[in-house]
């Protein structure tokens, strides 16, 4: 109905040497249709603006009487990356046509119906799908001498996601929400909503509203909510608000009213004598999900109390393009209907992918079997990995098995391994430990600080729904209570410590309530592990955190020991002295110098004997000079670790008491350790023999090593 051209665009007429025709494109085009300047000559240039209401003769006669059609309009939208730089406009069939369209006062033609098929208005064509009808038009414009050059060329249509059936987009008479008389107050309310993440509010969800058009409320379709629009010959609407009022105005009404549209279209309604048929429309699907907020109570004619007691919802959670859909029609029906915000929070969701970062498809099989990955991994670790990720902030998943995996090891086997742990020295007559103070030895006054701070840090996060920031601090506490707490208090659970065993009671107990609503089945195995089979962890209260117990100081000094430790550590790896070998001294540069609990946490972590303190920043220098008692303590060690690994293997408890049997070269050093040794693999005695005599290694008891042998017996 129009040719548009871009208004800043340079426009050539080109005359062409061949035919003598003038031809009419953007300049940049001309070399996609003529190989050489040879073949044509430029005979004007003018800006697309200046072209704005010249007339052209139209390709076919139809609606040639059409007021202000065929002629040059205006579009920014108009580029001179392919064709001519010059688009037909058709006003029905394309967003920026219509517009256009509307603005030159352009008429609406309709020459396609429901079906795709054009009407008995383009004579030529009439009854045949517009794709079908392609090539013959081609073919006809050829004949006429009105198409110079055709091509078939690659671009993005619509089309069916299901059956890959070509769509068109095609005009159609609708109902429309007056959107542009509530945006001020959809941007006002906006501002009252907690958006997760934070950027939305004054981000997409403001530009959402501050672009939005009308809304279409309307569909062409069958099954959707039927529209309750009467309309009568005269154009006089009647717009229904319940049952009873289809009863009233009804002519005749069947025994069972059925609301769906097929038994709505039959019924007649009579007002002031005039008959009103309904409009034949239903609902946009995006408006029944929109009323969900009172649809849901049948309100206003049922729960209406309970409705206004709980309107607005504390929270609403979904994919983050909802801001256009689900979430922004709530908001527009309850601005309308109530003046208020429909959700207090929002949490929004990105799109979880397969690991390449492409869309999770059957067809492709680029994820693992979901119930393949809960049998190994279990609902929680799932839980947790999801929670712990960026999808939950609104962001892009590319979901990685290795690293469910991860939060399977690092998080839940940990879990349950110091739950073990306890329960493997759980007395029945363990009552709870009372309020602690600063009479608790450093490593249970630690343990119970980070408890209580990690009950306030999860407690705040997830009432602000961050579930990221919750499960990171989680997941960084749960190392410091195995690997850091378990592995530093085992000599006091060995030494049958009933302060250690009721701290970690205390810290099992309340670490489960903490991260009951993160992990709830891990929590309930653990809670009714050490506790009555009968107790939920569910059912408890949430905790609150005793802050008076949060010793930042003493957290802030056990980072820094921690940091001691691992860079000694990384100093005995470099000069190749494994951990069994004891040194005789390290010297610390560091800010502060640290307390004797903690000096001796270092000395136990690193197996140094002696710590020199000297103020700098971090920096560590080891004594690596091995002398004859040293080498004796570390020789011990070893032969400690591997007996211990013999037990083991010959099932025995911790309880088990042996009788032991060293044959070694190196016992005059081994009768200086005999009661270390004793201690560590539990043994009532132990003899020497220097000969190295040989055992009969095939028994359970007998150990052979390069530099000693061992048997023990079962006491």
């Amino acid at each position: 109905m129009a040719l548009a051209v871009n208004p800043k665009l340079t426009y050539a007429y080109v005359k062409d040497k061949s035919d003598g025709n003038t031809y009419i494109l953007a300049k940049e085009l001309i070399s996609t249709f003529y190989k050489s300047e040879d073949e044509y000559t430029i005979t004007k240039e003018v800006k697309g603006k200046k072209l704005e209401g010249k007339k052209y003769e139209p390709l076919f006669p139809y609606f040639k009487d059409n007021p202000n059609s065929f002629q040059f309009i205006l579009g920014d939208f108009v580029t001179a990356e392919e064709g001519t730089g010059i688009v037909h406009i058709a006003p029905a069939f394309g967003e920026d046509d219509n517009a256009i369209a509307r603005k030159y006062n352009i008429p609406m033609v309709q020459p396609v119906d429901e079906n795709g098929k054009f009407t008995d208005e383009v004579k030529e064509y009439a009854g045949q799908l517009v794709h079908d009808a392609n090539e013959q038009i081609v073919i006809n414009l050829k004949k006429s001498g009105k198409a110079i050059m055709s091509r078939k060329m690659e671009h993005e249509y619509p089309f069916c996601y299901r059956c890959h059936t070509k769509l068109i987009y095609r005009a159609l008479p609708a109902w429309f929400v007056n959107i542009q008389k509530i945006k001020n107050k959809l941007l006002k309310l906006n501002l009252e909503i907690n958006w997760i993440p934070e950027y939305l509010k004054e981000g997409r969800m403001q530009h959402n509203i501050s672009t939005a058009p009308d809304w279409n409320i309307t569909r062409n379709r069958y099954w959707a909510t039927a529209i309750p629009i009467w309309k009568s010959k005269s154009g006089k609407i009647k717009v229904l608000g319940s049952i009873e009022e289809l009863k009233r105005f009804a002519k005749k009404l069947p025994k069972k009213i059925d609301l769906h549209k097929d038994c709505l279209d039959r019924i007649k309604l009579k007002i002031d004598g005039e008959e009103y048929t309904r409009i034949p429309e239903v609902l946009d699907c995006w408006f029944e999900s929109g009323a969900m907020t009172f649809a849901q109570f049948h309100y206003p004619f049922e729960n209406k109390k309970y409705f206004d007691k709980n309107f607005p919802a504390q929270f609403v959670t979904e994919y983050i393009a909802q801001t256009r859909a689900w979430f922004y029609y709530m908001m527009a029906l309850s601005a309308i209907l109530f003046d208020k915000i429909p959700f207090e929070n929002v949490l929004t969701t990105g799109v979880i992918q397969a690991e390449d970062g492409k869309k999770m498809s059957k067809s492709l099989n680029n994820y693992p079997d979901p119930l393949k990955v809960l049998d190994k991994y279990g609902a929680d670790a799932l839980r947790f990995y999801i929670l712990a990720s960026p999808v939950v902030g609104g962001e892009n998943l590319n979901f990685s098995e290795k690293g469910l995996e991860e939060i399977y090891k690092k998080v839940i086997l940990l879990l349950y391994n110091v739950s073990n742990f306890y329960q493997d020295y759980q007395q029945p007559s363990d009552s709870e430990l009372q309020t602690p103070d600063s009479r608790l030895p450093i490593m249970d006054r630690w343990i119970i600080s980070r408890t209580e701070e990690l009950n306030k840090t999860v407690q705040e996060n997830l009432e602000k729904y961050n579930t990221i920031k919750a499960c990171a601090f989680a997941k960084k506490y749960i190392d410091d209570l195995s690997t850091w707490y378990i592995r530093n208090s085992r000599d006091r659970f060995n030494n049958n410590d009933e302060v250690a065993r009721k701290t970690l009671k205390y810290v099992l107990e309340k670490l489960t309530k903490i991260l009951a609503p993160i992990i709830p089945f891990v929590t309930e195995k653990i809670y009714q592990d050490i506790n009555d089979k009968n107790n939920s962890v569910h059912l408890e209260n949430y905790p609150e955190a005793n802050e008076k117990l949060i010793d930042k100081e003493l957290e802030q000094q056990m980072e820094g020991a921690k940091n001691i430790v691992s860079t000694v550590l990384r100093e005995r790896d470099k000069a190749h002295i494994s951990l069994k070998w004891p040194l005789a001294k390290a010297t610390i540069y560091y800010p502060i110098e640290l307390s004797k609990e903690l000096t001796q946490i270092i000395k136990e972590e690193t197996n140094v004997k002696k710590i020199e303190y000297k103020i700098g920043e971090l920096q560590i220098a080891i004594d690596t000079t091995m002398t004859p008692e040293l080498e004796a303590e570390g020789f011990a060690r070893e032969i400690s670790r591997k007996i211990q690994a013999a037990r083991k293997k010959a099932s025995l408890i911790k309880s088990d008491k042996i009788e032991l049997e060293i044959s070694s070269e190196f016992d005059d050093k081994l009768k200086s350790q005999l009661d270390f040794l004793k201690e560590r693999v539990g043994a009532k005695s132990i003899s020497l023999d220097k000969s190295n005599k040989k055992f009969n290694h095939s028994e359970e008891g007998k150990i052979k090593d390069k530099f000693f042998s061992a048997q023990f017996n079962k006491i």
